[in-house]
């Protein structure tokens, strides 16, 4: 695993789309700061002047991308982050499909965003080279900078009053995820599946999920084999693939 790190950057993800050519596979590019960083749904990712994380991963499969759980390749990071979390002694949730959330008491199942996740394909004439797969994680974000973020979030810093090291936790995050990654493109996500279902808190209960081009509300019922959402809905039930819980 090569650590790439830049001082400030317009986006880690198009850096590495940009140059997925000539980047290692596993390799992390990760920034002090990005100028235009995003998230899913077109969102801007805040940076600030405090030191947070900002990576992706490059990522370099052999085989048919068609045949690969490429799509659930987000789904094991925050798996993975969840558990980094519970080792700094942050309780923390997977909000579908992959955003990390730190829950305000026991009925909250929305909570407060900690870390936000988007892969992107990377290609070169229509060729796709590789996936970049970049995560923003709040670490040491302090209240007054989380306070100009439009939705609701908490940093590492914020829920337990301690700086942390950005680098090591980095590491710790790539080194268990590297750890699960080759077996989980054998297996798939059936392979995280109890993980990933012990650590979400909406089955269940009542949500909106936000799709392209439309909402729906109904009943989450369970996690696919997958990594759908079994909503059900006037009596039916519907798997749903893409979108974000509101």
């Amino acid at each position: 695993m090569e650590l790439i790190f830049k001082e400030k950057i317009d986006s880690t993800n198009t850096y590495g789309k940009e140059n997925i050519e000539t980047l290692a596979d596993k390799s992390v590019v990760y920034a002090a700061y990005q100028t235009d960083g995003r998230g899913r749904m077109n969102r801007k990712w805040m940076s600030f002047n405090s030191e947070n994380l900002y990576a992706s991963i490059i990522l370099k499969p052999q085989g048919d991308y068609s045949k690969l759980p490429t799509a659930n390749l987000t789904q094991l990071l925050s798996v993975v982050i969840v558990e980094v979390l519970n080792f700094y002694g942050i309780k923390s949730y997977i909000k579908w499909p992959n955003d990390v959330v730190v829950m305000k008491d026991e009925n909250d199942i929305f909570g407060e965003k900690i870390c936000g996740i988007l892969a992107e394909v990377a290609s070169v004439s229509n060729n796709i080279k590789g996936i970049v797969l970049g995560f923003g994680l709040n670490i040491n974000a302090t209240k007054e900078e989380l306070s100009r973020i439009d939705r609701p979030a908490t940093s590492m810093f914020n829920e337990t009053g301690s700086l942390f090291n950005t680098k090591e936790v980095l590491e710790n995050i790539c080194e268990m995820y590297f750890s699960k990654y080759d077996e989980f493109l054998d297996k798939g996500f059936n392979l995280i599946k109890d993980d990933y279902l012990s650590k979400i808190k909406f089955i269940g209960k009542e949500i909106t999920i936000n799709m392209p081009h439309k909402s729906v509300t109904g009943i989450a019922k369970n996690i696919t084999e997958q990594g759908a959402v079994l909503l059900e809905n006037k009596d039916s039930l519907t798997e749903i693939t893409i979108g974000e819980i509101l």
